[in-house]
Parts: C-alpha cells; structure tokens; sequence
C-alpha cells in the first residue's frame, strides 16, 4: 500500500532503503529556495551514504546534502531536488594525534563539538564562519566558509590536508594527507573545498590544529567616520603589530552588536572590533600600542573583552543578523571583495546604491581582507530598484577586479540573477570537473557558478 500518495515517485532503489524519510510533517520546512525534497535520508554511515549515491545516481535521483543547516541560503536556485541527506549523523572524531597537530573528522559534526574535543588538549581549529558553533564541518568545507580570524590564520584551503568524498557513482575517493597520493596532476583538494557538494559529498576531513594561544581579547574601538576607521586599520596592518581580526561596522551593526555583548551605546558611529591573541605579555604590549594608534587617528577605545568575553563578542558577531527580528525571505547578504586600496570606495558605493532604497541596511569591512558585507532588509518582491542596484554594485566590483556574491537573496531576486556573477575563465575547468565526478549532474544541480 502506498501510505504517501501525494509524494512524487522515487526510485526502487532509494524507496527500499531502511534510512529514508517520506513523512510530509518531516520534509516540512526543509525546501531549497521553493524546491520541496521529495524524502529526506538520514545518513548513519559512510557506507550507508554511498549506497544512497549509487543508487540515486542510477535512477538520476538529484541529491543536495545537508548539514545543521546555516549554509542553504547558498547558491542558486536548484534545477531539481529530490533527496536531502541529512548528514549530521556522521559526527565522529576519526582520528586525532594532538603531538602531531592533525586531526580527522565525519562531515556531520559541528563545529563547536570539533573544538570542544581540541580544547583538551589545548589546541583549536582556527576557524570562525557564520554560526560557528553549530556549523557542520562538511557545510563549512563545501563552501569554504570562513570569518574574521582569516586574517592572521587564513583560509580552509590554509588548513585542510586530505578528504575522503563520495562521488555521484557511490565510489569513496580520498585525497591529500592520509591516502594514496593524487596523481591526477591537479589538487583535488582545493577542488573540493567551495564547491558547494557539486563533485562529491564531503565525507571526511583531516586539518591542521593549533595550540590554543595563552589569552585573546576583542578591543573596541569607535570612529565618527568610516574613513579614520579605515586609516587606522591600514596603519595596524603596516605595523609591527599583529592583530588577528579587524572588523569595522557600520552604526546599524555596532547598535545590534553591542546590544548582544552587553555594551552600553557609544557616542561614535562606527565600531572597530580588533582582535589580539598571543602570550600574555604580548598582547598587554599589542593593545597598549594598539590604543595609541587609534587615538592618533582620532578614534577612542571603548574597553576590551576578555576571554569568555571575546569568546561571546565573536559568536554574536557570527550569529547576527539572526539575533534581529527580521524576515530572512526578505534579506539580501552580498559579500563584495575587491583589492584592500578599494576599501573606502568601497563604502561609499554601496551607500551611494542603497540610500535611496527605502531599506534598512547595514555593511562591515573585513578591514585587514577586502570584504564587504552589505545587508538589505524587508526587501519588496519585485523591487526594481533593488535590482538595480545590485547590478550597479556588481559592476562596479568586477570594474575594480572584485565581485559581488550574493549569499542570501529572496527567490524572487535568484531567479533574475545569478548569484555568482560571472564565472570567469576558469568556468571550463569547472564544467569538466562536473562532467567527470557527476557526469549525470545529480549533486546539487544548478547550484553553483555557471549553473554547474
């Protein structure tokens, strides 16, 4: 007896297995900007996972994998979708060697877990994307997700040494450290890393750690104007001090930041968050010094936060603006890059797009990165003056060298716009990585750049 007669048909081969999900009230919720998976597959096992490829692959199931979540609003509409595999199942510390500073880990722990683990034995994983404490590391790796400590720790592409992925045919490679070497000519490593579950499910991965440094504080900074702020990051990067974040927010982000941490409101506009780490001495030095140079360029220090304090400053930061009573179908988030000296344009181009919106708003300047978050609320279905914008606004990065990508858009916006931009000269190589590790385009199709 078919219990489900409202549900589109799946495969023989999916339907019979033990682990899928078909319950209306369980799919609830779980669309990809408007496309409803047709069952959802809770994945126990990395054999288990590559059952569900191979199988899907033969009957041409499309598959999009899913971790904790905070990462769907990524990527362009999908062409299809039938299964979600929910992949928090796979949640282990395969194998950790602190004396060697390795550690490998299932896809589907979070990131938070990973770190309690490291912390130990004193050591971490230098990294901190959006909702860092309940991303999956599969979700971060796939988009390569990264946040203000980027600037002295680097990337993801800085700290992964090997991969174990599932391709679209059920096969289990493995890449880099741990494994047999790649001998494609290419590192399929960095391949993987941002693409968005396009080539592989992510199964396994091995990083690099870090000893956890001695003590690590946020000083709070203001400026009247983004323009001093910008001067006194540039004189802290070409300084002999080392600060390991610089972030400047904008009035709207430093009113909601400093609400979450517990701050009293300033009386200046812009907000620097700098963040130190190092011995302890160090970092007395680092802010002392640090202190003065912000006061050269007229800003004023706010005060510090400590440790714990820190700790919480930079998971509020990472959480906003899901702290703020907003509609998230009504929210565009475009990360704009361009070259460091462009920073100051920067602001005032964005500005320059968006004032006359009708809007609210709100940008930060990863100042040590040259990146832009610019963020549009309660945005009008059908607004074309958004649109607008957001094409002036791409324009003018890719003028510049940059680009716009548009990481949270309302379904209205993705269906005009690619939220990539464009692909570039690299997209031949992308298209033939698809065509040889998903020929039968299954894994997250039209999702990413170019609609591969």
């Amino acid at each position: 007896m078919n219990h489900f007669p409202s549900l589109p048909h799946l495969p023989a081969g999916i339907l019979s297995l033990p682990c899928l999900v078909r319950d209306p009230l369980a799919l609830e919720g779980l669309s990809v900007d408007g496309e409803r998976p047709k069952g959802l597959i809770q994945i126990k096992s990395l054999e288990e996972l590559a059952e569900v490829l191979k199988e899907s692959n033969k009957g041409r199931t499309t598959v999009i994998p899913r971790g904790s979540g905070t990462k769907m609003s990524w990527g362009n509409v999908p062409r299809s979708l039938d299964l979600l595999v929910d992949m928090r199942g796979l949640n282990r510390v395969v194998e950790y060697t602190p004396e060697n500073l390795t550690v490998t880990a299932e896809c589907g722990i979070s990131l938070g877990r990973l770190q309690e683990v490291l912390a130990a034995h004193g050591q971490f994983l230098p990294l901190d994307p959006p909702f860092f404490s309940i991303a999956t590391l599969g979700g971060i790796v796939s988009c390569n997700a990264s946040g203000p400590h980027r600037l002295i720790y680097g990337t993801l592409r800085d700290m992964v040494l090997g991969m174990k992925v599932v391709t679209a045919d059920g096969s289990i490679a493995s890449f880099g450290g741990r494994c047999v070497k790649n001998v494609t000519g290419y590192d399929m490593v960095k391949g993987f890393i941002g693409s968005l579950g396009t080539l592989g499910v992510i199964a396994e991965v091995t990083l690099k750690v870090r000893p956890l440094p001695e003590r690590e504080v946020i000083q709070v900074a203001s400026f009247l104007t983004p323009e001093s702020g910008l001067l006194a990051s540039r004189s802290l990067l070409h300084s002999v001090l080392f600060p390991a974040a610089l972030e400047l927010l904008d009035p709207f982000w430093a009113e909601a930041w400093r609400f979450q941490v517990g701050l009293s409101c300033g009386e200046r506009d812009w907000l620097m968050l700098i963040g130190w780490v190092g011995f302890q001495e160090d970092v007395d030095r680092m802010l002392r010094e640090g202190s003065e140079l912000i006061i050269r360029h007229g800003g004023r220090v706010e005060g510090i936060c400590e440790a714990a304090a820190a700790k919480k400053g930079w998971e509020a930061w990472s959480q906003l603006p899901h702290h703020l009573e907003i509609d998230v179908r009504k929210w565009v988030r475009g990360r704009l890059s361009f070259p460091l000296a462009d920073a100051g344009r920067a602001i005032l181009e964005w500005q320059r797009q968006t004032a006359s919106l009708g809007v609210r708003s709100g940008l930060s300047i990863r100042a040590g990165s040259g990146i832009l978050f610019g963020h549009l609320f309660d945005v009008p279905e059908g607004a074309e003056e958004i649109m607008r914008s957001l094409e002036g606004l791409r324009e003018w990065t890719g003028s510049r060298g940059g680009r716009l990508v548009l990481e949270t858009a309302p379904l209205w916006i993705k269906s005009r716009m690619d939220v990539w931009g464009e692909a570039g000269k690299q997209l031949w190589l992308m298209r033939r990585l698809k065509e040889k590790f998903d020929p039968g385009h299954i894994l997250n199709p039209g999702r990413y750049v170019g609609g591969i």
